[in-house]
């Protein structure tokens, strides 16, 4: 119980590390994505801005992916406890809402603004919030 507590103590302090909204995020990778995931012929802002993008799809996916490995660690440890069968459940939903495999991060920016085109209406929330929607759910933990 005490691993469980700890992993998700230490899952819900990275919450606001990267706090962008989704248009801004779009905003920033949006000319990456136009120069076919590339950073030739591109003028120092949009380096700029490729970069961050770069940095925070990367942070987000990194996130997922040890989230996943703490995810798998807890589990691993509550199947071998007689009566914690409640935990392996939490995991396993935890780990659909707030963990990915690793992937590259062309195709963590690729599903991210194909999301923000999909939803607009989202525009001004915070992109971190919709990890789940644009990296747990198409690479989900394994």
């Amino acid at each position: 119980m005490k691993l469980l507590i700890t992993t998700l103590t230490m899952i819900f302090f990275s919450f606001g590390a990267n706090a962008i909204s989704i248009n801004n995020l779009s905003e920033q990778c949006s000319k990456y994505r136009s120069n076919g995931f590339s950073i030739d012929s591109m003028n120092e802002k949009q380096i700029h801005d490729t970069m961050l993008c770069l940095s925070i799809i990367t942070s987000y996916k990194a996130t997922g992916v040890n989230n996943c490995e703490h995810f798998k660690m807890v589990e691993d440890v509550a199947k071998n406890k007689k009566g914690e069968a409640n935990i392996v459940g939490i995991v396993n939903y935890l780990s659909k809402i707030m963990g990915n495999h690793d992937v590259s991060s062309t195709e963590a920016i690729r599903s991210f603004m194909n999301f923000a085109d999909e939803n607009p209406q989202l525009g001004n929330k915070m992109a971190y919030h919709y990890r789940e929607e644009f990296l747990g759910k198409p690479f989900p933990c394994r």
